[in-house]
């Protein structure tokens, strides 16, 4: 099985059709880790891919996502309401030709699936909020003389727990009780994998 075939079978069994995936970066460098630009040599081209490569062997959309800087477990919260995943990788192009460069170990792309989970409070009791999608569902916080403490097994299984004060509030880490009962908790869960030319 060749390098994008695995990528692309891991993103179809991980990440639902209607779930965001998202490109982040330019184009991804396949071989060697730190390439020389050729403008006008195909078969350097060859050894490249981007957000169209994705498009055409999923037959899906995937959007560019477009920053700068790392990005943090909050942005996640805020970019996937629901499950989803993230192409990433380093953008490392030397821009000339004349450029002293030698083939290296070529950089893994990544594919971080994102699984999502999110509970309101209900209005009817502060200390239990259910689940968006499945009511059925549901978080019940415990008052405690320090404050609202969330169910501790919350924390296992890899899930990140996140508390929102309002509606339009950045969701904060919940690193120990809460001062007040909260509008509502978001959990995120990463699962990483990486994929090299050769392995």
């Amino acid at each position: 099985m060749t390098f994008v075939e695995r990528l692309v079978r891991k993103i179809d069994d991980a990440v639902a059709p209607e779930g965001p995936l998202l490109w982040r970066g330019n184009i991804y460098s396949i071989y060697p880790a730190n390439p020389v630009f050729f403008p006008h040599d195909e078969a350097f081209y060859f050894y490249h891919m981007a957000r169209p490569t994705l498009e055409f062997f999923l037959n899906r959309r995937v959007t560019l996502w477009e920053t700068g800087r790392p990005y943090h477990r909050e942005d996640l919260i805020e970019i996937f309401p629901r499950d989803g995943g993230v192409v990433t990788h380093e953008d490392r192009f030397h821009l000339t030709h004349l450029a002293d460069q030698l083939p290296d170990t070529p950089v893994p792309i990544r594919l971080d699936v994102i699984t999502r989970r999110s509970f309101a409070a209900t209005g009817r009791s502060p200390l239990v909020l259910k689940d968006r999608r499945d009511p059925n569902r549901q978080i019940r916080l415990r008052r405690t003389p320090l404050g609202y403490a969330v169910p501790a097994g919350l924390a296992g299984g890899g899930w990140h727990v996140f508390s929102r004060d309002s509606a339009g509030a950045r969701p904060e880490p919940v690193l120990g009780p809460l001062t007040r009962p909260p509008f509502a908790i978001e959990l995120l869960r990463v699962e990483r994998s990486e994929f090299g030319f050769r392995e």
